[in-house]
């Protein structure tokens, strides 16, 4: 890609955001904080590498959250091929009428509710018009009635899996259930995942069934998959990677999760209530002074 094709592509993105984000699809993205986000790209003269980012960003608003989701309550895994309607289980969930299913939040004790887990079933109840009544924490998995048949764990986002085995299925309560319950479906639900996560949790638990609204792979790495293969630019992976060492080097915006995000998994992938930990943290770590992240964690 020569000087004057950088430039023309690096002007044409901006305006793309400028648009996606006047029109709503980026809805909760500030126009000036993406200003003042990529003005630091260009002081570090790695703009190429800024324009790459947002041109590759997957952003999901509330709206495509709710139609994840939606997506994921009514596909067949979940369906018996003798369900009349796709909406069953949704529908089952908005009634009074117990529908034997619960939904909990996938959430450790050490976390605030104010984490993905819980805020999806906000979203659910307010989107989708599901029941709080069929919701619980894992701390009533042990009240459970006996007619329920079907647990669902909801969260945002599966990346590499390891949280959800470790951090999750490991508590108490839920390992608990699963003995004493072994007639009871336990289905994790997200709204995204990453098929090495998927993978993962099915090694560690074969019980647990995994449905997900959308499915990330590794094409979807950023800089190892196949995303910047549609530039047809020789050179431009080891340009961009440079450009990508220099500015974690200027910023120190590693972090906890390295500098691909947690797993390795280097995705360009975010909500408009949070970003995974799986993506780049150039994106949005924000734990240093005079940097100005792209996207809240």
């Amino acid at each position: 890609m020569g000087m004057r094709d950088q430039q023309l592509f690096i002007s044409n993105t901006r305006q793309r955001v400028s648009q996606l984000i006047g029109t709503g699809i980026w809805e909760g993205v500030d126009g000036s904080r993406v200003n003042d986000w990529f003005r630091q790209f260009e002081e570090a003269d790695c703009a190429l590498l800024g324009a790459c980012l947002l041109d590759n960003l997957t952003y999901r608003s509330k709206q495509q959250v709710l139609a994840l989701f939606k997506a994921a309550l009514t596909t067949s895994q979940l369906l018996s091929s003798d369900t009349s309607s796709d909406l069953m289980i949704i529908e089952a969930l908005r009634g009074r009428r117990d529908p034997g299913i619960r939904l909990i939040p996938v959430i450790s004790p050490d976390q605030p509710p104010t984490k993905s887990g819980p805020y999806m079933l906000r979203l659910l109840s307010r989107g989708l018009r599901i029941r709080e009544k069929w919701m619980v924490w894992t701390s009533e998995l042990g009240s459970v009635p006996e007619n329920v048949h079907s647990v669902i764990a909801v969260d945002d986002f599966c990346g590499s899996g390891k949280q959800f085995v470790e951090r999750f299925l490991a508590l108490p309560e839920v390992a608990e259930f699963r003995r004493c319950r072994p007639e009871c479906k336990f289905i994790y639900v997200a709204a995204a995942a990453h098929r090495d996560g998927i993978g993962s949790i099915r090694e560690a638990a074969q019980d647990v069934e995994i449905v997900s609204g959308e499915i990330l792979s590794t094409e979807h790495h950023f800089f190892d998959g196949t995303v910047l293969n549609q530039y047809q630019s020789d050179g431009l992976k080891a340009a961009l990677l440079d450009q990508h060492d220099r500015m974690l080097a200027q910023v120190h915006l590693n972090g906890s999760v390295g500098k691909f995000g947690f797993g390795s998994l280097g995705l360009t992938y975010a909500f408009a209530h949070g970003t995974p930990n799986n993506t780049l943290p150039v994106l949005w770590y924000d734990n240093t002074d005079g940097w100005t992240s792209l996207l809240d964690r």
